[in-house]
């Protein structure tokens, strides 16, 4: 799988069907734009092809599903049905029976859902002593703060809270790689750290620093790492970093952290453990392990994206069988070692091939994997993200610095946390998570069992309801009126236009163009929406868990209202109902 690309086709004017498959390349290649590097004169692409290839075999596993007339008049009661729903509970079905998940009980569960907080520790600042400029570290988020932060929200009856620690080691958020240990100073380092998981085993809350052995942001002296060694090399023997999508520039660009070769993730992983384990933590996170994997076409020793998975999920067992594990995405090979994912996907991409989002994550973890969707208060629209949350029966998430927020616009790299103070955030999160957890706590071990997009109608507001009000005749002539008005801005702006391109006077140009106006007016005007309140496909949704608990959710601007299963049912704006069995 590590090997594959999916691909998606339409049929087109062939046939009106959607297909998927899997295109794999055993010899890997590489392509830039020698732009980027030399002066040449136009974008030219140079291709490398890796003298490697992959030499393992390739094998794929069909699952058949089964459609409902052929399986009622065949008998068969227990199949997959020929939809999403029977896609996800076939691949949840074989994710169980190879044991990459198991079910969750209620004793490894909390009366309520988790909620996961992501901290900044510190970041690299400059700062003039004695009118000389000094790197400091700025604290964001200290070991004392979180411990604040947890007080506060037990206050307002919030227990369940995962806090992930992000740069608070080896200089902040700009880090060394971990293959040595050193707590930041002014976060309150190794004392602080320990007293702080003092507090959490007291209070029963998780404590998960974050470490990331797949890159490395910076190196120091003595540290152990050789970058002619360690680093992963392209196949045209250059140092790898890692790229984000930049939507902005619409490319890929590089944030200058080094890939490291996938086959020294157990080395390091040993080393940085016998620093680790002297603090009796119960927790840890492994940042990008559970997305990436890297290739490493160094001549003399070579690894593909197979080998990278098999280092890695190496990796993943050694440090699970000591620690409680926290991921972020959660790729299918790593989910076996995970207690808790963060940033898994909990909506669609919107690629132009996408028709309708469903909640497949959720489809086939819930009732197995704690997760969460991405960061709430990283969304653009928190009033939808909360509802996915309750359509993918997803925990909240939130990335959040407790001082000095002020000092990230100064970083190039970590700017784009421009809102996450926690004094602002505090009362929003206390209420979306009251209203996620009163919704999900009791179905936290329970499968999501059924999804279906719903039709409803929407119900008029007051001004809409004066409209409705008018006799037929009063709405044709407001109609008529508008449209007499909207042609006649139309002729006004097409005399000038013609005054202006061909000279011509306003009265000529409003005569050959006034005619055209009215004759598309008036065909306009005999067509009548018979339908016009009725929702959008896909803006309705209703999501079952077994017991026969379900949501119906309304992800419209507007209130509406839903036939379902001989009853209807007011849903308000961007909101939810939870129907009992």
């Amino acid at each position: 799988d590590s090997m594959a690309t999916l691909m998606s086709e339409h049929g087109g004017q062939l046939h009106c069907y959607n297909n998927v498959y899997a295109s794999f390349s055993p010899r890997s290649s590489d392509s830039y734009n020698l732009a980027d590097s030399i002066s040449v004169g136009s974008n030219t692409s140079w291709t490398v092809t890796s003298s490697r290839k992959y030499s393992g075999s390739y094998r794929i596993k069909y699952v058949m599903l089964t459609d409902d007339t052929k399986a009622s008049s065949a008998g068969i009661k227990d199949y997959y049905e020929c939809s999403y729903m029977g896609m996800a509970n076939a691949y949840r079905d074989y994710l169980e029976t190879t044991g990459v998940i198991s079910r969750l009980t209620d004793d490894k569960v909390s009366e309520d859902m988790p909620l996961y907080i992501e901290t900044f520790g510190s970041l690299k600042t400059t700062e003039k002593f004695l009118s000389f400029p000094v790197t400091v570290d700025t604290p964001l988020t200290t070991f004392e703060d979180i411990k604040t932060i947890y007080d506060e929200l037990t206050e307002e009856g919030i227990t369940n809270v995962d806090f992930r620690l992000t740069g608070y080691y080896n200089g902040g958020l700009d880090n060394t790689y971990p293959a040595k240990l050193k707590w930041v100073k002014a976060l309150g380092g190794a004392s602080g750290f320990k007293d702080l998981l003092s507090y959490a085993d007291e209070k029963n809350f998780g404590v998960y620093p974050d470490f990331d052995f797949a890159y490395m942001k910076n190196n120091d002296w003595f540290d152990g790492v050789s970058q002619r060694r360690d680093l992963v090399k392209s196949i045209d023997d250059r140092y790898m970093s890692k790229r984000e999508y930049d939507a902005a520039m619409q490319s890929f660009e590089a944030d200058y952290a080094l890939a490291m070769s996938p086959s020294v993730y157990d080395h390091f992983a040993n080393k940085f453990n016998k620093h680790y384990s002297k603090y009796d933590a119960k927790g840890i996170s492994l940042s990008t392990m559970g997305t990436d994997l890297n290739s490493d076409f160094d001549q003399d020793d070579p690894y593909n994206r197979e080998d990278a998975k098999s280092f890695t999920t190496a990796l993943l067992e050694n440090l699970a069988s000591d620690y409680s594990v926290m991921l972020s995405g959660g790729n299918a090979y790593s989910l076996k070692y995970a207690d808790h994912v963060i940033s898994v996907p909990t909506e669609s991409s919107d690629f132009l091939k996408a028709s309708e989002s469903i909640p497949f994550v959720g489809l086939v973890l819930h009732g197995y994997i704690n997760y969460s969707g991405r960061a709430l208060n990283m969304e653009g629209d928190i009033a939808s993200s909360v509802l996915k949350s309750i359509e993918n029966g997803s925990s909240l998430y939130f990335t959040l610095c407790y001082r000095n927020t002020s000092a990230l616009k100064e970083s190039d790299e970590y700017n784009k946390y421009y809102s996450v103070s926690y004094d602002i955030w505090k009362n929003d999160m206390i209420e979306y998570y009251k209203t996620v957890n009163d919704a999900l706590k009791d179905l936290q071990t329970q499968r999501i069992t059924e999804h279906e997009f719903l039709s409803g109608v929407r119900i008029l507001d007051d001004e809409n309801k004066k409209d409705e009000e008018l006799t037929p005749e009063e709405q044709e002539a407001i109609k008529k009126a508008e449209e007499e008005k909207a042609a006649e801005t139309l002729r006004e702006q097409n005399r000038a236009q013609l005054e202006a391109s061909r000279g011509q006077t306003a009265a000529a140009s409003s005569g050959n163009h006034t005619d055209d106006i009215d004759s598309n007016r008036n065909s306009a005007s005999t067509y009548d929406d018979p339908d016009k309140y009725a929702t959008e496909s896909g803006s309705i949704v209703r999501v079952g868990y077994e017991g026969g608990i379900s949501f119906i959710i309304n992800y419209n601007s507007y209130d509406v209202s839903v036939d379902y299963n001989g009853k209807t049912y007011t849903v308000s704006k961007l909101g939810f109902i939870k129907l009992d069995a």
